[in-house]
């Protein structure tokens, strides 16, 4: 294909790249390095992650505490609730979470986003 012809590597500003197609400098950087699965990354999977379920229940709770939009504002024909967009970025989102559960000195199930 005309994509790899050449296969020449040119240098080129790391920001303006990923503000050119929006991708962040982790996102990046596990695109770009040689995928390699060790037995450390192997044992830290999400199957491997205990988590108490008095924190699941409490992350539920919360979740359902948060206001909702009915689904026919947002979808033609679906069962589900949409959270009310009340929040910049999912990033946002995640730092209210964490701050609320801190506060209230609960134990976090998410990870960073």
């Amino acid at each position: 294909s005309d994509w790899n012809r050449g296969k020449v590597k040119k240098q080129v500003c790391k920001q303006m790249f990923m503000h050119t197609i929006s991708i962040g400098e982790r996102p990046l950087r596990d695109w770009v390095k040689p995928t390699e699965t060790t037995s450390s990354q192997a044992s830290t999977s999400v199957e491997n992650i205990s988590v108490s379920e008095k924190a699941i229940i409490e992350l539920q709770e919360w979740l359902n505490s948060l206001a909702k939009v009915e689904s026919h504002y947002c979808r033609v024909s679906s069962d589900k609730l949409y959270l009310e967009p009340v929040w910049d970025s999912m990033s946002d989102f995640y730092r209210k979470y964490v701050a609320i559960f801190e506060s209230l000195g609960k134990t976090k199930v998410l990870g960073q986003l």
